[in-house]
């Protein structure tokens, strides 16, 4: 069947960390003889993303991006109550590596939102430091300011250390 003869609802494009993208297909016995670079991987996903985004257009449906490792509720939400509030969770990243005080004070305002709203958090995609460059730091911003702030109503900002909110909408 061809995609305009589907009754599509909604179009949700899932991604990934670049380098659990990567090392999945490097153990892959399919994928591993084409060796993809993390900019191979990225710009495939920005092509995903781009080509899904196309189709809800065309169809006239909405689109979204999330994680993989967002939860199951985040998905089941867009689905099946599309109108609750999205919310993008802002917060300074760096702050969080090896702070487990303040990683467990956003986890914990991330539930109290998800009580309420539907919360992008951009803790379900992965920081490292192992593979570094100027396309992953460049498509985290991207994807951070352009797909997910974008797709969301309200963006929260967090500052776990002066335990401030600001709410943007």
């Amino acid at each position: 069947k061809h995609i305009n003869d589907l009754n599509i609802d909604l179009f949700v494009t899932l991604i990934d960390y670049e380098e659990d993208i990567k090392r999945r297909l490097d153990e892959d016995i399919q994928w591993k003889p084409q060796n993809l670079s993390i900019d191979e991987i990225l710009d495939w996903q920005a092509d995903e993303i781009l080509d899904t985004r196309n189709w809800a257009k065309i169809k006239e449906k909405p689109h979204f991006t999330i994680t993989r490792k967002l939860s199951e509720t985040t998905l089941y939400k867009l689905m099946f109550h599309p109108n609750i509030k999205k919310v993008y969770l802002s917060f300074p990243m760096t702050f969080l590596q090896h702070n487990e005080e303040a990683n467990k004070k956003i986890d914990e305002f991330a539930a109290e939102l998800n009580e309420r709203f539907i919360v992008i958090n951009p803790k379900s995609t992965e920081l490292s430091n192992s593979i570094r460059n100027i396309k992953s730091d460049e498509n985290t911003v991207y994807r951070d300011e352009k797909i997910y702030v974008g797709q969301s109503n309200i963006t929260v900002a967090y500052f776990p250390s002066k335990e401030s909110i600001v709410y943007a909408s």
